[in-house]
């Protein structure tokens, strides 16, 4: 019964073994919040000078200003997922151009 009813997701082909179990094992049990914090430090992990789409867009000070406390809230939220985004897109540029070469 178990196979009638569970949902089946489309997958492509394999990857390297090795690299599945990494992912596998950091998308299950997480990253320790200090290496993270140490992964996603700015310095360590600065945008490409010519990449401009990776930037989180502030609100305009104006419109914060003018923003009820429950929008502000709300905007905070998507602005740090927002963040965190950007910032895995930035390693993930920076691996990309380094596997290129």
């Amino acid at each position: 019964m178990a196979k009638r009813f569970k949902s089946i997701e489309p997958c492509d082909t394999e990857i390297d073994s090795m690299l599945a179990e990494n992912v596998t094992e950091l998308f299950s049990n997480g990253i320790d919040e200090e290496r993270y914090n140490e992964l996603v430090k700015d310095e360590n992990n600065g945008r490409p000078a010519n990449c401009d789409g990776l930037l989180v867009t502030q609100t305009n000070q104006m419109i914060w200003e003018a923003m009820s406390p429950v929008a502000r809230s709300s905007d905070k939220k998507m602005q740090n997922i927002k963040t965190y985004v950007v910032k895995s897109a930035t390693i993930l540029t920076q691996v990309v151009e380094k596997w290129q070469k």
